[in-house]
Order: C-alpha cells, then sequence, then structure tokens
C-alpha cells in the first residue's frame, strides 16, 4: 500500500472511532425509561375505565396519573419498592359506589409490605385518611410470626376490614393468632371504624386471620 493510501486509510480509521464514540457518548446520555406500570379502574364510576399509570420518579417517590374525560391529572407520593422499582396498582371498591380505589405499594419490607388508597374526587387524586386526619395505611403479610392484611365484604352495605394479629406460638401446628380485626366504612374519601372484633388464638387457616384482599375488587 503507497504512502498516500496508508494516510487515507489511517484517516478513515479516526474518523470511524469517533463517530463511534460520540454515538457511544450520546447512548450514555441518554436517561433510562422509569419503571412504571398500568391499570384499568374506573375512577369516576361512569362505566368506562380510565388507564393509569404508576411511575417511579425518584429513590422514594412515585408518580400517579391518569388522564379523565380529556383531563390528565396525577399525583406524587412515598414510594420505597424492593430494589427501588415500583409495583403494580391493586383497584378495588371499598364503598361499593361502582368507582374504583387505588392501592398504592408505599414500602417492601422483609415480611410486610405497606400500602396506601387513593381515589379521584372529581377534581383530582384524593388520599384515604381516617377521621382523625391520617393517611389510611394498609399492611400485608408479616410471616410466621405476624398475621397483617385487608379483605372486604358487603354486610348488607361494603365495608374494609384490616387485620393485625400475632401467633401465640409459632412451634404449634397449626399456628395459632391473637390480635384484632376493625372494620371500616368509607365515604367522601375518609375510612370511620365501624368496630373492632378481638381475635383469640385463631387458626392460621381461617379468612379471619388470612384475609383476601381479591374481595374488595
Amino acid at each position: 500500500m503507497g504512502t498516500r493510501a496508508r494516510g487515507i486509510a489511517a484517516m478513515t480509521g479516526i474518523v470511524a472511532a469517533a463517530l463511534a464514540a460520540t454515538a457511544g457518548s450520546a447512548s450514555a446520555d441518554e436517561a433510562p425509561p422509569q419503571p412504571s406500570f398500568t391499570a384499568q379502574a374506573d375512577l369516576d364510576g361512569n362505566g368506562t375505565p380510565e388507564t393509569v399509570t404508576i411511575t417511579k420518579s425518584g429513590d422514594n417517590t412515585q408518580d400517579l396519573s391518569a388522564t379523565i374525560d380529556g383531563k390528565t391529572v396525577h399525583t406524587s407520593m412515598p414510594g420505597n419498592g424492593f430494589a427501588g422499582d415500583v409495583s403494580p396498582l391493586r383497584v378495588a371498591d371499598f364503598n361499593g359506589d361502582g368507582a374504583s380505589d387505588l392501592v398504592v405499594k408505599y414500602s417492601v419490607g422483609a415480611n410486610t409490605d405497606w400500602f396506601g388508597v387513593w381515589d379521584f374526587d372529581g377534581t383530582g387524586f384524593r388520599q384515604l385518611t381516617t377521621p382523625d386526619g391520617k393517611a389510611l395505611t394498609l399492611n400485608e403479610g408479616g410471616g410466621l410470626a405476624t398475621r397483617t392484611g385487608y379483605a372486604c365484604a358487603d354486610v348488607p352495605n361494603r365495608e374494609l376490614s384490616s387485620v393485625a394479629a400475632e401467633a401465640d406460638d409459632i412451634s404449634q401446628d397449626p399456628i395459632t393468632y391473637t390480635g384484632s380485626r376493625t372494620t371500616y366504612r368509607v365515604q367522601d374519601g375518609i375510612a370511620t371504624p365501624q368496630r373492632t372484633m378481638d381475635l383469640k388464638s385463631v387458626p392460621s387457616a381461617d379468612p379471619l386471620v388470612s384475609p383476601n384482599p381479591d374481595t374488595c375488587g
């Protein structure tokens, strides 16, 4: 190869390397998409479901969004999920009015998960609270030592029940649990306690200490 040909080949190699480096730099600068999940939920109770999206928006935050009648609404909330990701939304109807409530996982622990509850109040997302203004929080899990969870029943109106119980002795077979089950009536964004049932040495297979969240769908 002549001197001129070698020079052209060398220059071509330099240009190609520069283009490759530039492309690599551009790719590195592009932020990866944030983890997200979508769900179908009839937020306004008109019989037509909306698409609701939960997206990781920060190290300990997540964003909930939906488009209702052409208007996009969103809100930010805590989100410290396992490995920093968001979790799928749960769709429920805690008061039987036909409008969907959203159960959003806030945090994932070793054995217990924490959830917040949100609905659409006609203008935007609203976090459900108890009468004292504190956010309604639902727990689920607990491993062998503890039972927590929630379920719904129509008696005759829809009610939400939250369970918290501890094992009497994890070496027993079957294990029994002692604690309480609190029932709420949900209306206008407020979960008002109706009654509390004391649980005493209830076997692990009993629905009283093994609540099924699917009953709230």
